[in-house]
């Protein structure tokens, strides 16, 4: 690295800020780094700010939707005006779509170096994003999957090969969920049932995360005569389908919608909750799970791409059901309610070991400096 200057690098971030990017930005500053978000317009970084991470933002002059929905040339040459002007050496992205905007950018400026940093399966779901992979392809510099099975996936598409892809597992820092409040006070903050038992899962409401399928079996689970709360946090496209269902299931009180929840407000959630359901027909490695490891809740999870690598291990952390199938989610609700109170506690103790033992800031911030070195050096 340059004595005078640190070397300039950069994220771009498309659509919100999460902790995860926050460790990376930390570790790449504390290696020397001088780094940088690149951002639109309405792209979300409240997280960042109370987190203390100002003057680090790059601002396109355009909205995310305005650049997604469709390639835009006047964007990218927004966006390589500001990669010239900032004289940046490498940029990651985890979005298909900024990513073809960052290889636009590289016919201009060869000494660009991205890194792709793959998040969710089925990225490349499409022919059309295959074919235009494996055009371009020489010009992403790093590929990054945050989980085994999104690299299997990627080299079954036959898009790359195993020795061109490193993992980079997702972590967060576990101490911001050490939060000085009871379960009743939590539960008092968010205007939860205080004596109930919390089902709870946070999430987009999406097709990918199947919350209907969680609502048949919890409606299952209601009719074994047992009495809960199923709080779903979040906001999407199948939201209304999914407050729909409920009511015609006649369940309509006993599941709580709360909409969107502010990230910094996701510790006093989980502390409401007495057990943690993560539901997913497509994953990479949810940062979802590895928060409410962090918060020492038990897990009901489905075994989408991801999720079987955090429960590899003889710690027993809750329990893992396949996907799209209500009998064994059933199953599941029931056979956790049925454990005592100290059970279920061992259990999230479990899940917080894993987390520290295999998903930790340590280790993600290591090996993210060592990408970016290595890469610079290279």
């Amino acid at each position: 690295m340059h004595k005078n200057a640190p070397d300039k690098v950069a994220l771009f971030i498309d659509n919100a800020v999460n902790r995860r990017h926050y460790i990376q930005l930390i570790a790449l500053k504390n290696a020397g780094f001088d780094a940088k978000v690149i951002i639109f317009k309405d792209t979300k970084i409240d997280y960042l700010i109370v987190k203390g991470l100002k003057d680090i933002y790059l601002l396109l002059d355009y909205n995310r939707q305005e650049a997604v929905k469709k390639f835009s040339f006047k964007c990218a040459l927004n966006l390589l005006e500001l990669i010239k002007q900032e004289n940046i050496s490498i940029i990651l992205t985890q979005r298909w779509k900024v990513l073809k905007y960052l290889i636009f950018c590289k016919f201009f400026k060869k000494n660009l170096k991205i890194i792709l940093y793959i998040v969710v399966a089925a990225t490349f779901r499409t022919i059309r994003r295959q074919i235009l992979f494996k055009l371009f392809k020489a010009k992403v510099n790093k590929i990054l999957v945050n989980s085994a099975d999104l690299k299997e996936e990627l080299i079954a598409q036959k898009l790359t090969i195993g020795k061109e892809i490193d993992i980079l597992h997702s972590a967060i820092d576990p101490s911001e969920f050490e939060i000085p409040i009871s379960q009743k006070e939590a539960r008092q903050k968010m205007g939860f049932p205080e004596n109930d038992f919390i089902f709870g899962m946070v999430a987009r409401f999406s097709k990918e995360k199947d919350q209907q399928t969680l609502i048949y079996a919890f409606k299952n689970f209601l009719d074994s005569g047992n009495k809960s709360k199923l709080v779903l946090v979040g906001d999407g496209p199948t939201k209304k389908t999914c407050e729909d269902l409920a009511k015609k299931l006649g369940i309509g009180k006993e599941v709580m919608f709360t909409g969107r929840i502010d990230l910094m407000q996701i510790p006093v959630v989980l502390r409401a909750f007495d057990v943690f359901v993560h539901i997913t027909l497509q994953e990479g490695m949810p940062m979802a799970v590895h928060e409410a490891m962090a918060a020492s809740l038990p897990v009901i999870a489905t075994d989408a791409e991801g999720v079987p690598e955090i429960f590899d291990t003889s710690l027993t952390m809750g329990f893992l059901v396949p996907k799209k199938n209500v009998e064994e989610l059933t199953k599941a609700l029931l056979k956790i309610y049925s454990l005592s109170h100290e059970e279920r506690k061992i259990m999230g103790e479990n899940a917080r070991m894993r987390l520290n033992e295999a998903f930790s800031p340590e280790q993600l911030a290591q090996k993210i400096v060592k990408i970016f070195k290595d890469l610079l050096n290279g």
